[in-house]
């Protein structure tokens, strides 16, 4: 996990790069787990991100609980 430069963003990545090895790097996105996301901005009572879900279209109110986040694409 580093700040990659050439994109001004955090990323998880997988490199051969060694401990040696200078300039940029060749990395390779990885995938990431975490049990929650805590945010700066506390406007949900607590400021924690329960659940993520991707979906095809937008919940309805029988899904999910407050703090849940939903990633929405057609």
């Amino acid at each position: 996990m580093g700040w990659d430069d050439s994109a001004s963003r955090f990323i998880v990545a997988t490199t051969t790069a060694t401990g040696a090895s200078t300039g940029a790097l060749s990395l390779t996105e990885a995938d990431f787990r975490a049990e929650k996301i805590t945010t700066g901005h506390e406007s949900n009572s607590g400021g924690v991100a329960r659940n993520i879900y991707q979906s095809t279209s937008a919940p309805t109110g029988g899904d999910g609980a407050v703090g849940d986040l939903w990633i929405l694409y057609s």
